[in-house]
């Protein structure tokens, strides 16, 4: 599953979600990311500085590893994006919170 705000497209047989396109409009977002988690034969996170600020894309990722942990399946995939900056954006017992 990829999140994104413009155009879709297949690339190499991959299918783009887009909150625009794919959710339900006056759904329940959780229920929506939980849902496509769950029918995702692949979910990529590309793990930004401001992926890791973003509520919802940390509770994306917390939802995708945690299904991977569950199923013992190896679905998420997760890019470092260049720039990344742990030390400097968030500090990991910050994450355990979400």
């Amino acid at each position: 599953m990829l999140f994104g705000t413009q155009c879709s497209y297949d690339l190499m047989a991959l299918q783009v979600c887009y909150h625009s396109r794919d959710f339900p409009v006056g759904g329940i977002i959780l229920e929506s990311i939980q849902s496509a988690i769950e029918h995702s034969k692949r979910v990529i996170c590309l793990m930004s500085n401001d992926f890791i600020r973003s509520e919802f894309c940390m509770l994306e990722f917390l939802a995708a590893w945690h299904r991977d942990i569950e199923h013992r399946k190896h679905r998420l995939i997760v890019l470092k994006w260049p720039d990344l900056d742990l030390d400097a954006d968030v500090q990991l017992a910050d994450v355990s919170q979400l």
